[in-house]
């Protein structure tokens, strides 16, 4: 298991709303909760990930990978701001063969919109 140190900082409860709802939005997307349409509003046109071995994902290919995704649980580490207009999120997610990965997620806030626009995934974590 990860051990993950917890920092007390006080945090305002309008960034912990923002936080709230980036959270809300990364759960929807790795559970394919939404319409391939809606999915796709809440990733950044310059949104780019890898693969295992190494070859970048686009937005399109991204949100068909989410729309095959199995069923999932989400267990969430931590989530931070970077900047006032970035928020950087840690999760463990395991697939229904019981495979843990640790996943990292970088929303970005433009013109009062919040986008992903990074992910990585640690596959067979655990």
């Amino acid at each position: 298991m990860i051990a993950v140190k917890q920092i007390q900082t006080e945090i305002s409860t309008s960034k912990q709303s923002i936080i709230d709802q980036i959270w809300l939005s990364e759960e929807q997307l790795a559970f394919a909760e939404m319409q391939s349409a809606d999915l796709a509003a809440h990733v950044a046109s310059d949104f780019v990930s890898f693969d295992v071995d190494g070859n970048a994902i686009a937005k399109s290919d991204y949100i068909e990978q989410i729309g095959q995704a199995a069923d999932v649980n989400m267990t969430r580490l931590w989530g931070h701001f970077g900047s006032k207009d970035s928020c950087c999120l840690a999760y463990l997610r395991e697939k229904n063969d019981g495979v843990v990965d640790i996943c990292m997620a970088l929303w970005i806030e433009r013109d009062g919109n919040w986008y992903k626009t990074f992910h990585h995934e640690n596959l067979k974590f655990g």
